[in-house]
């Protein structure tokens, strides 16, 4: 009977053991993931560096500028074909490029996401705006945290970015554009950075979350040269299609509209 219960004794101690280490693994991955991430933002952040942008604003029309992440406007790679905000089918059909044809005006796409994936001090990429700022601006959107994870100083991050582009852009008005995917928190807390800061917000939970604003595998978008291509990474699938896209430009346009008659 002892030897039996010894048995067991090293069978659950052996089980205990079995689960600490799978713990622990559990850990090592998730710090492993966060340095990964954190080393992926570094390596973004020194090539954006390296790589300003520089805007040539025109001193005598209307100018606007858009900061975002992939929406406004992604790179071509071996997943999406064409320069522009992901998942519209043509540059054309993106937001940024309906609201510049609405408006007649010079239009300039930055992809800032090297804010939104810098979780331990965003304020330091704030000066890669720089090159794109400038007096001459009218109209500026932010549309940025759909990459951001680490929400603990995302509020007064956001606040901080907006503060950032009202002193380099004075005499523009600015936009800041809702989450598309975060049903959470994030909204709430760009609200509360647009309020203090007192910009407009445009909400997006008229199609967060609607398949039909989606763009969805096996869609046929369009690169430059335009060569069809089907859209196969589910990443891009979850962008907002061309609906989407023309109905984020309205609310935006809708926005400047009562800007201008107010």
């Amino acid at each position: 009977m002892k030897k039996i219960r010894g048995y067991w004794f090293v069978f659950f101690l052996f089980l205990f053991a079995a689960a600490l280490c799978g713990v622990k693994l559990v850990k090592h991955e998730k710090l492993q993931q966060e340095r990964l991430l954190s080393l992926e933002a570094d390596v973004k952040l020194i090539y954006e560096k390296n790589n300003q942008p520089a805007a040539k604003w025109n001193p005598d029309g209307y100018n606007y500028l858009a900061i975002g992440n992939s929406i406004t406007k992604h790179p071509v790679n071996e997943y999406w074909w064409n320069e522009c905000g992901m998942a519209a089918s043509t540059a054309e059909n993106d937001f940024v490029h309906i609201i510049s044809s609405k408006l007649n005006a010079k239009p300039y796409a930055y992809n800032f996401a090297a804010w939104e994936m810098t979780g331990h001090d965003r304020g330091e990429v704030l000066s890669l705006l720089d090159g794109v700022l400038g007096d001459a601006l009218n109209l500026v959107t932010i549309q940025l945290s759909e990459n951001v994870s680490d929400l603990s100083a995302f509020e007064s991050d956001f606040e901080e970015l907006i503060r950032y582009v009202q002193k380099g852009a004075p005499n523009a008005q600015i936009i800041v554009v809702g989450d598309f995917w975060d049903k959470g928190q994030k909204d709430k807390m760009k609200m509360e950075s647009c309020s203090a800061a007192k910009v407009d917000f445009v909400s997006l939970d008229g199609i967060k979350g609607q398949a039909k604003y989606q763009c969805g595998v096996g869609t046929t978008v369009y690169d430059k040269e335009g060569s069809s291509h089907i859209v196969e990474h589910a990443g891009v699938a979850q962008h907002p299609n061309n609906e989407g896209m023309r109905w984020i430009a309205e609310k935006i346009l809708d926005m400047v509209k009562e800007e201008n008659d107010g």
